[in-house]
C-alpha cells in the first residue's frame, strides 16, 4: 500500500484526469481506503492498490471507507461488516452494475450493521420473483445517501428486519416496485426512513409495507408509478411533507391489518 491508501477507479483514461481531481484524490484523508479498477498514475508509482470494488471491501476494516473514482463497475458486492463506499470526489460519476443470468443476484446484497453507500449509481439485472432487488438488506442497518437505483427485472431497494435508510435517493423505472419493506423471517419489525427521496416511474408500487415493517416517509416525491405511490398491505407507515403524482391507482392506499391514519396522512401530503 502506498502512503495514499487504496483508490478505487475504472478503465477510464485516468492519465487525462483533470488536476483538481488528482488534488482532490492526493489529499483524501489518510484514513479512507482508495482504490483503483486500473491503476491511476502519478511519477513512477501507481496511486491503485486495489482493482476491484470487491477486494476493496475484503480489505476494509470496520468504520473504514472507500472512495471511488468515477467509472464503471461490473461486479456484485456482499457486504456483511461496516463499511462505507463513497464516489470520489464528491459527485463523481460512479457506476456499479450487476447483469446476470443467475436468479437472487443483487447488485450490493447488505446483513452487516454501519454498512453506508454514498453517490452511487446502482444498476440491475437477474431473473428471479423473490428477491429480486438490485439492493437486498437482510438484517443489519444500511444508510443509502445520494444514491441512484433502478432494477430491469425486480424491485430497486428491498429489505427483511434491520434498519434502513434512504436519504436524497432515486428509485426509478424498476420493473416491480420502488422500495419493497419487510419484517424479517421471525416476524420482527423492520424499521425505514425515507426522506428527500424520489420514487418514480417503477411498474408496480412506488413503496410497498408489508409483514410488519415499518416505514417513515418524509419530503419526498413519489410519482408515476404503475400501482399505487405508496400500499401499506399489512405493515405500519407514517408519512408527511411528500408529494404524489400522477400514480396508476392512486397515491396511497393500505390493507385492513395496515396500521395508517389516513386522515393524517390526507392533511399532511400533497397530491398533484
Amino acid at each position: 500500500m502506498n502512503g495514499f491508501g487504496l483508490f478505487l477507479g475504472s478503465d477510464v483514461m485516468h492519465a487525462q484526469l483533470p488536476k483538481l481531481l488528482r488534488r482532490q484524490i492526493l489529499t483524501a484523508p489518510a484514513a479512507s481506503l482508495l482504490v483503483a479498477a486500473a491503476p491511476l498514475q502519478k511519477g513512477s508509482y501507481a496511486l491503485a492498490d486495489v482493482l476491484t470494488l470487491s477486494a476493496a471491501v475484503a480489505l476494509a476494516k470496520e468504520g473504514e471507507i472507500i472512495h471511488v473514482a468515477a467509472g464503471t463497475y461490473r461486479e456484485r458486492l456482499l457486504i456483511s461488516h461496516p463499511v462505507t463506499l463513497q464516489a470520489w470526489p464528491p459527485g463523481a460519476d460512479v457506476t456499479i452494475v450487476w447483469e446476470t443470468d443467475r436468479p437472487y443476484e443483487s447488485v450490493v446484497q447488505s446483513s452487516g450493521v454501519g454498512v453506508h453507500l454514498i453517490g452511487l449509481k446502482l444498476r440491475h439485472s437477474s431473473p428471479s420473483v423473490a428477491n429480486n432487488y438490485a439492493v437486498f438488506m437482510q438484517g443489519g442497518s444500511l444508510l443509502l445517501e445520494d444514491c441512484d437505483i433502478s432494477s430491469a427485472t425486480g424491485s430497486g431497494v428491498g429489505s427483511e428486519g434491520g434498519q434502513l435508510s434512504l436519504i436524497r435517493c432515486n428509485v426509478h423505472q424498476c420493473k416491480r416496485h420502488g422500495v419493497a419493506m419487510f419484517g424479517d423471517l421471525e416476524g420482527s419489525e423492520g424499521e425505514v426512513l425515507l426522506q428527500e427521496c424520489s420514487i418514480s416511474g417503477n411498474e408496480l408500487n412506488g413503496l410497498l409495507v408489508a409483514d410488519n415493517a415499518h416505514m417513515i416517509l418524509k419530503g419526498g416525491r413519489i410519482s408515476r408509478n404503475g400501482w399505487h405511490g405508496v400500499y401499506v398491505k399489512d405493515g405500519i407507515a407514517d408519512f408527511e411533507g411528500n408529494i404524489f403524482e400522477r400514480n396508476g391507482q392512486g397515491a396511497w392506499s393500505a390493507g385492513e391489518s395496515a396500521v395508517i391514519d389516513l386522515l393524517a396522512v390526507a392533511r399532511t401530503n400533497t397530491c398533484i
